[in-house]
């Protein structure tokens, strides 16, 4: 059995999750053609996440290890693009700081569950 949201939330789920990653690549879109170049690290962290929302809805499953390491990933590369902008920004710094402690957290996790013994697992 998959260990999605769409399991639960169906056809419903699928629909609001296409359409908002929409939105953002749209959104990205008009970052980039407004700001230039300067807006494009944002625009690119935007469409990352979308997508990877959307690959975890359709394809890979939302509490998977792979997807959470790559989720972490986009908050970790949000929070940088933010810092790159205004260095004192609080938000980005949570988001940085955040994304970094919960990669670890999982990365040694998943460490652990790979070297522990065959009877443990």
């Amino acid at each position: 059995m998959s260990d999605t949201l769409t399991d639960r939330g169906g056809t419903a789920l699928r629909v609001a999750v296409v359409f908002f990653a929409a939105l953002s690549v749209a959104a990205a879109y008009v970052r980039v053609s407004e700001f230039g170049l300067e807006a494009l690290p944002d625009a690119l962290v935007s469409v990352y996440i979308a997508a990877l929302i959307v690959w975890g809805v359709f394809r890979e499953g939302l509490r998977t290890t792979r997807f959470r390491i790559l989720l972490y990933v986009g908050v970790i590369a949000w929070g940088a693009t933010g810092l790159i902008g205004d260095p004192s920004d609080a938000v980005s710094l949570i988001l940085l700081g955040g994304g970094l402690l919960l990669l670890g957290r999982t990365l040694y996790q998943e460490y652990r569950r790979r070297n522990s013994p065959v009877y443990d697992r």
